[in-house]
């Protein structure tokens, strides 16, 4: 999957992750750039939730907003999760982006900045484990 992005917008990348709280123990579910995780707080703006949703289940949602765009954000873009007890893992499915644009015709579409990169942008995948009885 490829989105085109206007530069100096934001982008946001949801990711869901099931997984059974007894087997696997604490999940840590991160958002990668290229095979680099998306961590710098100045770059990268991260909310996690996580709800019960059944016996010993759990979802945890990853939402990674990527702040500020430039052509130097240009790549793919995954989320892995990996249970902390059994080392159990998953990497979701791919995004490709592709900024376009330069500062100044930022300027010239604000409107399109603020409403069309965060609702028209937002990707959600699931993740789920390989293995086990997860």
């Amino acid at each position: 999957l490829t989105r085109w992005s206007p530069w100096s917008s934001s982008v946001k990348l949801s990711c869901n992750a099931v997984y059974n709280f007894k087997l696997c123990g604490w999940l840590h579910v991160v958002w990668c750039w290229e095979d680099v995780k998306m961590t710098e707080p100045r770059k990268y703006f991260t909310t996690v939730n996580e709800t019960i949703s059944g016996r010993n289940m759990r979802l945890r949602q990853v939402v990674t907003e990527i702040l500020d765009l430039t052509s130097e954000d240009d790549g793919r873009y995954y989320c892995t999760a990996e249970c902390l007890k059994s080392q159990d893992g998953a990497v979701g499915q791919s995004i490709t982006i592709e900024v376009k644009g330069t500062d100044e015709e930022a300027e010239s579409y604000p409107l399109c900045v603020c409403v069309c990169v965060c609702v028209c942008l937002t990707v959600i995948l699931f993740i789920t484990h390989r293995g086990g009885d997860l």
